[in-house]
């Protein structure tokens, strides 16, 4: 262990979790663009992120329940076996902490995302987050339409959804790991939403020999490239909307030079 007042490596504290009063961490100031500016070695940086490894981001439409509550809902009905740690991070988003990777994929992979009548969404917290911008790595429920029952089990189907889907496998539904539903495999994946995914992929037993299987996306979310907000395509964005009768208002003011009113006035005359 280091004697106290010793400077070793952040690397080196976070490994051997020594108990010091001095980090060091490796780092370079210079101007960028007239600015001061600093950066950290990438060695640090991938070793900081690390500990964020299995830390969630739990986003609220509307109606965020207080902390409190979120953090019993999540203890009772999301079948977390480690230590939950719940704190609030912006207006709508609260920063979960949890234990272990199970935990996380218990999470992921849920279906009833909702806290009383407050709905949400999880996403994994990853160095750019943004609270103005919605991540593009979604978790989804996939189907493999009348896969062949003896091939449905993750040590198979894992292969699948990351190297031909794409995709980051999560885990399977229950009716897939127990085969109560042997007619169709499901499955929880990571997908990236400014990516495309094929909706038929092609199973060998051989080379020669094999099946086209179609690939089923359960709620396939839509990211806006220009917002990247989650629920509406570029076209149907309202930022954009909002922004061309804006500039519309404008090049009209500019275009045309004020004129002075005219109002017709109907003067009577009588004669008598």
């Amino acid at each position: 262990m280091a004697l106290l007042g010793d400077a070793i490596s952040f690397a080196s504290a976070l490994v051997g979790k020594q108990s010091v009063v001095e980090i060091h961490v490796e780092f370079k100031t210079f101007n960028k663009d007239g600015i001061l500016a600093i950066v950290f070695s990438s060695h640090d940086i991938a070793l900081t992120t690390a500990m964020m490894t299995n830390s969630l981001i739990v986003i609220f439409s509307f109606g965020r329940p207080s902390v409190n509550l979120i953090q019993g809902t999540i203890e009772k009905l999301w079948g977390i076996t480690g230590v939950v740690r719940v704190t609030l991070f912006y207006a709508r988003h609260v920063l979960v902490d949890l234990d272990s990777e199970k935990d996380v994929v218990a999470t992921l992979s849920r279906e009833s995302l909702h806290v009383k009548c407050s709905y949400y969404k999880i996403q994994r917290w990853f160095i750019h987050f943004d609270p103005k911008k919605e991540s593009p790595i979604v978790s989804i429920q996939i189907q493999l339409p009348h896969f062949k029952v003896c091939f449905c089990h993750s040590n198979f189907l894992k292969p699948v959804m990351n190297n031909l889907i794409g995709g980051n496998f999560v885990r399977l539904d229950h009716p897939t790991q127990s085969h109560s539903r042997p007619s169709t495999a499901r499955m929880c994946i990571e997908i990236d939403l400014t990516k495309s995914y094929p909706k038929v992929i092609w199973i060998g037993l051989s080379k020669s020999e094999g099946w086209s299987q179609k690939v089923i996306y359960e709620k396939m979310h839509v990211l806006c490239s220009h917002c990247y907000l989650q629920g509406h395509k570029v076209a149907d964005c309202l930022k954009i909307k909002k922004a061309e009768i804006k500039e519309g208002k404008k090049k009209m003011v500019t275009s045309s030079p004020h004129k002075p009113l005219m109002r017709k006035v109907r003067i009577v005359i009588n004669d008598s």
